[in-house]
């Protein structure tokens, strides 16, 4: 499921002729997510014919394509496929987000469970208190609760159930990444912090071992996608940007994320 906006086509076509084109027989099935409401005809129309011609846009009337919609607009597109569908795990990501089909199947047969909450998770991140990110209604306290960052994330069918069973009571959030996170926090589930998810704000660098990375243009999904099909892996050189860091569910979340040194 890659949340997308109504102009990002070259996005949306990137993954098209790279990633998407390594599911082979895996059981893949892949919808891009973009809200209608509020569009100017000339998008609106080209956005009809794309959905004619690639049949993987899953389009939302009622909801805007807006930053301060997309908590509504996740919440509305698990509503859709879960009544479309029958699928054991949804990966969200965005659309300049790069997955590793192959890898990240390997990866997902060993965690594949019930209550599945799998990805690269941070719990110190101060409330975001002005800019287009800012939280006006967050009052619960200075942090926001555990959450994985929403270059991608996986979750298992029954958690995605019952956050849409549920919605009526949800508190929606503006980031829509953050919401997932305070809505599971009561639950008792499986949380996997994995380092191999490269979805914080910026790519942390190249890893053959990482399975999603984010913030990914066009031209580098195209050149991760040459190296995997020549030379069957993600990168011609690994090269890192900056450390990553384990996460230790035993203290408090302030103290959860020390990076490496």
């Amino acid at each position: 499921m890659v949340l997308s906006s109504a102009e990002n086509f070259h996005r949306r076509e990137a993954i098209r002729l790279t990633w998407l084109q390594l599911k082979s027989e895996l059981k893949v099935h892949c919808k891009f997510v973009v809200g209608l409401e509020g569009l100017p005809d000339e998008l609106k129309h080209s956005l009809t014919t794309e959905c004619e011609e690639k049949s993987d846009l899953l389009i939302l009337n009622d909801v805007a394509d807006s930053y301060d919609s997309l908590t509504t607009k996740l919440i509305t597109s698990f509503g859709s496929i879960l009544k479309t569908f029958d699928f054991k795990f949804v990966v969200k990501c965005d659309d300049d987000s790069f997955i590793n089909l192959p890898l990240f199947a390997e990866a997902l047969r060993r965690q594949a469970r019930n209550r599945l909450y799998w990805g690269f998770f941070d719990g110190r991140a101060p409330v975001i208190k002005r800019g287009k990110w800012q939280e006006t209604k967050w009052n619960l306290c200075d942090r926001y609760l555990p959450y994985a960052l929403g270059g991608g994330y996986v979750l298992s069918e029954d958690l995605v159930r019952y956050i849409v069973t549920n919605s009526v009571y949800l508190n929606r959030f503006k980031g829509e990444d953050i919401s997932v996170g305070l809505w599971l926090s009561p639950l008792s589930i499986h949380r996997v912090h994995d380092e191999n998810f490269d979805t914080e704000f910026a790519s942390r660098g190249c890893s053959n071992s990482y399975v999603i990375t984010h913030k990914q243009t066009p031209e580098m999904m195209k050149e991760k996608y040459e190296n995997i099909k020549r030379f069957g892996r993600l990168c011609k050189s690994e090269y890192k940007r900056r450390e990553s860091y384990f996460y230790d569910w035993n203290v408090l979340p302030s103290q959860c994320c020390k990076r490496q040194k």
